[in-house]
């Protein structure tokens, strides 16, 4: 750009400097030379592309604003671009908590979906088959349906030979029942099998933020409730 700038203002003096004896031939070419670098200077200037930005994000208005401002020359100032800079600053710290706590939210309410989903497969299968189907969880040990949990034929205390298996897949979450059990079966009838006549609930948490209790009553049917915290 700067040399453009010196090119052109050299070739201005060739032609209108008297020592130079030019005639009006050799003057045309020079003023043409001149127009030539400061259309290629205007085409590759950034300010008109920064003053489009900074008007959109002030909200400003392209006609009201001064004719000395309006021109392909026209630049910013630093103060202009530090504001543009704080909006944008200020837009990423509110968006990006938001976003973070929607995705957070949505695999707590996925997770929460899959094991009723699952529950009323196990339902399904127990009535078609007029038999015990149950819904285990894959690790036995830590007892946890985070880790996975299947739907089997039977309590075979694994997933072996499972009709369905599901994961969770956010390690932030815990999904156990209650009173340490690693199954809930299901019988003929659609019911609760082998709990002496009590329900079972699921408890499902995400860092102690977002909790969700599966009810599971006698009769197999499941309930939904939001809680604020974990317990």
């Amino acid at each position: 750009m700067f040399s453009l700038i010196v090119m052109a203002h050299r070739r201005f003096y060739r032609a209108f400097s008297p020592d130079q004896g030019c005639g009006l031939r050799a003057r045309q070419e020079s003023l043409r030379e001149i127009k030539v670098s400061s259309r290629l200077g205007s085409k590759f200037s950034l300010g008109p592309i920064l003053r489009s930005f900074l008007d959109g994000a002030l909200g400003i208005n392209p006609s009201q604003k001064g004719a000395g401002r309006s021109g392909p020359g026209s630049g910013f100032s630093l103060i202009e671009l530090m504001v543009v800079l704080a909006v944008v600053s200020i837009l990423l710290g509110v968006a990006v908590p938001a976003y973070q706590s929607l995705v957070d939210s949505t695999a707590v309410t996925t997770a929460s979906n899959d094991l009723i989903a699952a529950i009323n497969i196990a339902r399904s299968e127990a009535l078609k088959r007029d038999g015990i189907v149950s819904v285990q969880a894959l690790d036995t040990t830590s007892k946890d349906f985070s880790d996975g949990y299947c739907v089997v034929l039977n309590s075979p205390g694994n997933c072996t030979g499972a009709l369905r298996q599901f994961t969770v897949g956010s390690d932030e979450i815990t999904l156990v029942i209650s009173g340490g059990y690693s199954s809930v079966s299901f019988d003929g009838l659609g019911g609760l099998s082998g709990t002496s006549g009590a329900g079972r609930q699921f408890n499902l948490c995400r860092g102690n933020e977002d909790y969700r209790l599966i009810d599971i009553k006698l009769v197999g049917r499941p309930a939904l409730t939001g809680l604020d915290a974990c317990p």
